[in-house]
């Protein structure tokens, strides 16, 4: 997991970004194309607050229906 900042409008983020692999493919989504958003209608990695991989998790099984365990998450960079 890599944690990430990114300011957005007048608040900074502070959170994680996740490279989720499956076989040989990395899982990217595309964000809502809202211009009151960041990056809106770009591609993305699964991500959220800082909660030790417990944010990413939530987001993989809520967006996509993939469960994965906390401790199956492996620390990359910071």
């Amino acid at each position: 997991m890599i944690q990430n900042r990114i300011a957005s409008g007048e608040a900074d983020f502070h959170g994680a970004k996740v490279a989720l692999f499956i076989d040989d493919h990395i899982l990217v989504y595309r964000r809502d194309n809202n211009p009151d958003i960041p990056f809106p209608d770009m591609l993305d990695l699964l991500g959220g607050g800082r909660e030790n991989g417990e944010r990413a998790a939530r987001e993989a099984f809520e967006e996509f229906g993939i469960r994965i365990a906390i401790d199956a998450f492996e620390h990359a960079q910071t």
